[in-house]
C-alpha cells in the first residue's frame, strides 16, 4: 500500500509521514527513492509540517548533529527537496524530519 504525500494513521497507531521524493544520484545516474517519516514531528507539534521556517533532516530520528541536515528560510516542500538530494546522494531511503 503506497501512501503519497498524506498523513495517515498507521495499523500501530503512530503517524507517518508517506512522503516520497526522488532524486537522481550521480554515481549511479538512476533516480532513488527517499521517504520521509515526520512522526517525531507529529508527536512534538501536534500537526504536520508545512509553512516556511528552519528545518532539520536526519537518517536516523535521534541522528547526531554532525548528520543533520539544516534548511533555512525556505518552505517545507522546498527544504524537502533539499535534503532529499543530499540524503539521496548518501544512500539513505528512508529520512525522519525532526523537531
Amino acid at each position: 500500500m503506497a501512501h503519497t504525500n498524506s498523513l495517515y494513521f498507521s495499523e500501530a497507531l503512530s503517524y507517518s509521514w508517506g512522503m516520497e521524493a526522488r532524486e537522481t544520484t550521480k554515481e549511479a545516474g538512476m533516480k532513488a527513492k527517499v521517504r520521509f517519516d515526520a512522526s517525531a514531528y507529529v508527536w512534538a507539534h501536534g500537526k504536520a509540517p508545512r509553512g516556511h521556517g528552519s528545518w532539520a533532516f536526519g537518517a536516523k530520528r535521534d541522528a547526531d548533529v554532525a548528520d543533520v541536515v539544516w534548511v533555512h528560510g525556505a518552505s517545507f516542500v522546498d527544504a524537502k527537496r533539499d535534503a532529499a538530494k543530499v540524503f539521496a546522494a548518501r544512500g539513505v531511503r528512508v529520512v525522519w524530519v525532526l523537531s
